[in-house]
């Protein structure tokens, strides 16, 4: 098989955005405006960067960046919560840490609700 044989897949929502909407920023990614993925009009289409993205998609409740529901989570939300119990016993940010493998910084965003939220 020659690389002429190769397929490229190409999606609805790409598709659109390249023939109908201008990028004069060169930006990578298409983000749809409601949040619904089959919704491919032209009108509920813009040219973004990821961040703006991620943003918008945490802004209308299509991710959650908190706890167990992030995909770069290691820790349960009932692991989150253990971690503040046993905290609240005077155990070391850095035990802690090393009791669940994470870095001593998460267990300081943790009990500080930076990350897991209550």
């Amino acid at each position: 098989m020659g690389s002429q044989n190769k397929r490229k897949h190409i999606f609805v929502h790409r598709a659109v955005s390249e023939t109908f909407l201008l990028n004069p920023n060169n930006l990578l990614e298409v983000n749809h405006k409601d949040g619904i993925k089959i919704n491919n009009l032209v009108t509920n289409l813009e040219w973004c960067n990821r961040e703006y993205n991620m943003m918008h998609a945490c802004k209308i409740g299509l991710l959650n960046p908190y706890g167990e529901y992030n995909s770069q989570s290691k820790l349960s939300n009932k692991q989150a919560d253990n971690i503040r119990d046993i905290r609240k016993t005077g155990v070391s940010y850095r035990k802690i840490a090393k009791l669940y493998n994470v870095s001593h910084p998460t267990i300081i965003d943790i009990i500080k609700n930076k990350s897991y939220r209550k």
